[in-house]
């Protein structure tokens, strides 16, 4: 009778101390930061979606890449993939719960035209994005590094899709609705020193600020050596849709 107590005590400290070191490596786990938990060991890919079209189009696009965690729960992680000039532009993730994720797919999949993609594809063409970028003196954006390992067990010598990088042929930088006239100039710079003159476009407002800062410094009309510089209209006037837009859509962005 004792020896069967003695067991049963045993029995039940080790499955406390077993519950006790579960609940601690839970909390350390959820005290590290979303691109730590996203990208540790155990999480699995289990969907990745790109605008195939948006990308051939425009030359940018979100890209989505669905992680379950070892918790249970769900990270997502959006790349801004900027295909002409700037690589990847922004990158950011966040965790739901798993029982929100089917509501939360398919609004996502009905607001936008992303469609599903191997992840070894995905990191395919963030990867080259990336290389083409770096190739023009554009580095991706500070976030990228810390999401890069999300993707990294997928080879992307695996990948059956492959998407053109540059636009007609070269780079082309077109300002966004974030990028101020320090931004723009500094990207436009460096594509002049590393690219040089006839060999990148950019594309900016011409009636603000940022326009007269670029036009002033390298849009001479009457000078062939300088790049081609395609001018975008400033207008108070609602459009029926915005050039090279990417929809953020369900982020709270």
């Amino acid at each position: 009778m004792a020896q069967s107590q003695a067991r049963r005590q045993k029995k039940l400290a080790k499955q406390k101390a077993k519950r006790s070191a579960k609940r601690h490596e839970t909390q350390r786990e959820r005290s590290q930061s979303i691109p730590q938990r996203i990208a540790a060991p155990g999480s699995e890919v289990i969907e990745c979606l790109l605008n195939r079209a948006e990308l051939k189009e425009n030359g940018i696009t979100s890209a989505t890449c669905v992680v379950r965690l070892k918790t249970g729960e769900i990270g997502i992680v959006v790349y801004l993939i900027d295909a002409w000039c700037l690589g990847v532009k922004d990158v950011f993730g966040r965790l739901m719960p798993a029982e929100n994720y089917a509501d939360w797919i398919e609004g996502y999949r009905e607001n936008t035209s992303a469609r599903s993609i191997a992840p070894a594809s995905l990191r395919k063409v963030i990867d080259d994005a990336v290389a083409f970028a770096e190739s023009c003196g554009q580095s991706p954006h500070p976030s990228y590094a810390r999401y890069r390992s999300v993707l990294q067990r997928f080879d992307p010598a695996d990948a059956k899709e492959r998407f053109e990088m540059g636009h007609n042929g070269k780079p082309h930088f077109f300002a966004g609705p974030d990028d101020d006239e320090a931004r723009c100039l500094h990207i436009v710079s460096r594509l002049r020193e590393v690219c040089g003159d006839g060999n990148f476009d950019f594309t900016v407002p011409v009636e603000n600020s940022i326009g007269d800062a670029l036009f002033e410094q390298f849009g001479d009309e009457d000078d062939d050596s300088v790049a081609v510089c395609e001018q975008a209209e400033s207008s108070d006037e609602p459009e029926e849709a915005e050039p090279r837009s990417s929809n953020w859509w369900g982020f709270g962005r």
